[in-house]
């Protein structure tokens, strides 16, 4: 959201003839993050010692994607900066509420497998052994069904320590082997398998791909360099493989479509 607004104001500024230091000071000074407040002016510091602001930009990787920065030298390029910081500004916005609902259509399925496991694990450890006295009293052969229940609940009252460590090692050994460029294809495969988030996940690879390409053909980048740029952005190693094979035909004269 800050970002998306800085994008705006910066617009409005810079098509209102007001210089890039003034409208970096005054942005700075309306600014509430004590973290972005920081960075806007030491862009402001630098564009004073006579760096394009792309390249001021450039420097804080953590807050300006490549996708901004390359469009911000394509409007330095052109001399149309503040039409550029417009698309920008649009763009930002269009992405902004497009993960809102990516993150809103999560949540519930998200809130919904969290109780489950909660109120499950509860279950086990409290109501299981009571209905097994109950069961214990009655006498009888219990069905197999039962009996695993049973067991399961007993091991979960003496081992829930360890079942945590457990679970907690297993989350920690994914997280390292996702950031493993064959783990994060995996990661992304499955992403585009899982049978109810499948379609959606498309979709919203999708909408990025055609939104970042639309605003970056827009802003007169050219179409190979919009292309590495999309694939860079895209969070996705499958689409980014796809486009830059895309790419690479293109270059020799291939069409976008057809690859």
């Amino acid at each position: 959201k800050e970002l998306t607004l800085f994008y705006r104001q910066l617009a409005i500024l810079f098509e209102s003839n007001v210089s890039p230091l003034d409208s970096l000071r005054n942005l700075g000074e309306q600014i509430k993050n004590q973290i972005f407040k920081e960075v806007i002016y030491e862009i402001e510091n630098d564009v004073r010692g006579g760096e394009p602001l792309s390249t001021a930009m450039e420097k804080h990787p953590k807050v300006f994607s490549p996708f901004y920065i390359n469009v911000v030298k394509s409007g330095e390029a052109t001399g149309n900066l503040h039409e550029i910081l417009k698309y920008l500004a649009d763009h930002a916005e269009r992405e902004y509420n497009l993960n809102s609902k990516v993150k809103g259509a999560f949540i519930y399925p998200g809130v919904i497998f969290s109780l489950f496991l909660i109120i499950g694990t509860l279950m086990m450890i409290f109501v299981v052994p009571q209905l097994t006295s109950m069961l214990v009293e009655m006498g009888g052969t219990l069905p197999i069904t039962t009996r695993a229940l049973i067991a399961t609940s007993n091991f979960l009252r003496s081992w829930i320590w360890l079942v945590i460590l457990v679970i907690i090692g297993i989350v920690e050994l994914i997280k390292k082997y996702i950031k493993t460029p064959k783990g994060r294809l995996i990661l992304d495969m499955v992403k585009l398998k899982i049978p109810v988030f499948k379609e959606l996940s498309k979709k919203i690879y999708l909408a990025r791909l055609a939104e970042n390409l639309r605003t970056l053909l827009k802003g007169g980048v050219s179409i190979l360099k919009a292309l590495d740029i999309t694939a860079l952005v895209i969070g996705n190693k499958v689409y980014e493989n796809i486009i830059i094979e895309a790419r690479e035909k293109v270059k020799v004269g291939g069409t976008m479509s057809s690859s």
